[in-house]
């Protein structure tokens, strides 16, 4: 969970605005989060006081494994101005992280000349995780036997598409086991605020 954050925008510790530390918790109680300064100093703090110092990274559990025990969603100082309800049951993300948090997205990777911020859903509805399911155990069925060579052909194809996030996701915990994350995706803009382009950008998904 150790992510590189910097504190920004507090009002009543005004002299810790800046400053550098790590995540170290997250406290449900009090919906902030623990981050431990240089110097050991520990505060806790609401999303919208910190942002990233280096790249946005977020890290999690895969699903399958239950849910989530993670979330960072402060999107390096950006802010979403409004959330809406999911389009239809197809309007979201998926993408995977590794083991040292990093993520691993096709398209983000087809973007790169944007600022790519994403949003996991804390939870998985019942409906996104049987589409999970269902899509695991159709490329175990389809490449049983096969060689790694034959699933990685199959992962650089679909890469390649715009509308199979979950088919490279599956695919990508086949070959590497990163984890597998469903939720918002959307781009940050010049003026601080994030374009919504995936999802609802909220907590839990609205199927």
């Amino acid at each position: 969970m150790y992510e590189n954050v910097m504190l920004i925008n507090l009002e009543r510790r005004t002299d810790l605005n800046g400053k550098r530390g790590v995540i170290i918790e997250y406290d449900k109680r009090k919906k902030r989060y623990a981050v431990k300064l240089r110097g050991d100093e520990t505060v806790y703090v609401k999303p919208a006081n910190m942002c990233y110092v280096d790249e946005i990274q977020l890290a999690g559990n895969m699903y399958l494994n239950g849910t989530m025990d993670l979330l960072v969603t402060n999107f390096a100082g950006c802010r979403v101005e409004d959330t809406y309800k999911q389009s239809s049951p197809d309007d979201y993300h998926v993408w995977n992280v590794n083991s040292k948090g990093e993520i691993i997205d096709s398209l983000a990777d087809k973007l790169r000349h944007l600022r790519f911020v994403h949003k996991p859903w804390e939870k998985l509805s019942r409906l996104y995780f049987k589409k999970l399911q269902d899509t695991l155990k159709q490329y175990q069925e389809l490449y049983a036997g096969k060689t790694r060579d034959e699933l990685e052909q199959a992962h650089q194809y679909v890469s390649k598409m715009f509308d199979r996030c979950i088919d490279v996701a599956v695919l990508t915990y086949m070959l590497y086991g990163h984890d597998i994350v469903f939720g918002s995706c959307g781009f940050a803009k010049g003026n601080g605020k994030i374009y919504q382009e995936f999802g609802n950008f909220r907590d839990e998904a609205d199927y």
